[in-house]
């Protein structure tokens, strides 16, 4: 997987120019804004200073990307489900206590019954090491199409026990977040060059840490070793790397569940469209998926060959009664 993100496997840093694939920035043009390598000259990209900057008076600065992102996604989301929570959603700092050696961000979810919104929670400090162009990509998986919207459609499930509803399975969870980083195409997002760097950039980071988990809990990998491979293979900032591969050393398996998640959905999803061809339809896809909470995924996997079967069925009754004598 890192050889194809780096695009040795055709999927795309190799076009952008990046450093793996020694393109010359043909397709999406990086090369002529002055990309020098996988990090290079993107890192002063939107504001002249490095990534995102907060507001003098101490806000967060990731306010006014919010709105932008978000107003792309979310007039989108109709297309893809036929089912959209009633719960909002918005964009807060993380804590001061806890952000030096937080991650990223990460969402924090509401409470149909409190009534409380969801979050992004998205950490502003040090944001020279907080990149724009990965803003499309951050936000569809921490809030929607992913965190958010499949973990507050869980929880305003009806007839379904409260256990069910909060059930929080990594690969099932996590995987979904990934999935909906990969429906940005179709969503309309990564359309200009930083974007589409930030989505591949993302790629190549899930890629190299599946080696990170493996190498430090399969193969003694130290954690200097973890560090320097993460330095080499993805475009993550020195402060990212260093927080990413201490929460691998203490959560052994879960970058594995993140990326065995996602391949699940895709899977998933390829097989209903192969067996349904023309009757295929996203959105009922998506809410076979998602209406029955998150699951084991061996579970997820029969729930959908159930529907695959059901659909199947209709159609072929569809097609009788059209065919049949009036």
């Amino acid at each position: 997987r890192v050889a194809d993100a780096r695009g040795d496997g055709g999927m795309g840093l190799k076009s952008l120019g990046g450093r793996g694939g020694g393109g010359d920035g043909s397709g999406l043009g990086l090369a002529r804004i002055g990309t020098n390598g996988i990090g290079g000259g993107l890192a002063n990209y939107g504001d002249g200073k490095g990534g995102l900057r907060g507001k003098e008076n101490g806000e967060i600065g990731l306010g006014p990307e919010k709105p932008e992102v978000q107003g792309l996604i979310d007039p989108e989301l109709i297309r893809f489900f036929g089912t959209l929570p009633r719960t909002p959603y918005g964009v807060i700092p993380t804590p001061d206590f806890e952000a030096p050696t937080s991650t990223t961000a990460y969402y924090r979810p509401g409470s149909p019954e409190a009534p409380r919104p969801g979050y992004f929670v998205a950490n502003t400090y040090r944001l020279e090491t907080r990149p724009k162009y990965e803003m499309e990509a951050l936000t569809s998986h921490e809030a929607v199409p992913g965190h958010h919207l499949q973990i507050a459609l869980a929880q305003e499930l009806t007839g379904l026990p409260k256990f069910r509803r909060h059930a929080a399975f990594t690969a099932f969870v996590e995987g979904w977040g990934l999935y909906s980083e990969s429906l940005g195409d179709e969503i309309g997002l990564y359309t200009d060059p930083y974007s589409k760097f930030g989505q591949l950039t993302y790629e190549m980071w899930r890629a190299a840490r599946l080696v990170v988990d493996t190498g430090m809990h399969a193969f003694n990998w130290d954690r200097k070793r973890a560090i320097d491979f993460m330095r080499s293979n993805t475009a993550k900032t020195e402060h990212d790397i260093t927080v990413e591969v201490d929460r691998y050393i203490v959560w052994p398996g879960q970058a594995l569940a993140y990326k065995t998640g996602e391949l699940k959905f895709k899977e998933l999803r390829a097989r209903a469209k192969q067996a349904l061809g023309d009757q295929f339809d996203i959105r009922k896809f998506h809410d076979a998926v998602l209406l029955g909470g998150a699951l084991p995924l061996d579970v997820l996997e029969k729930r959908i060959d159930a529907w695959i079967a059901r659909e199947k069925s209709g159609a072929e009754a569809s097609r009788s009664k059209a065919a049949a004598p009036k």
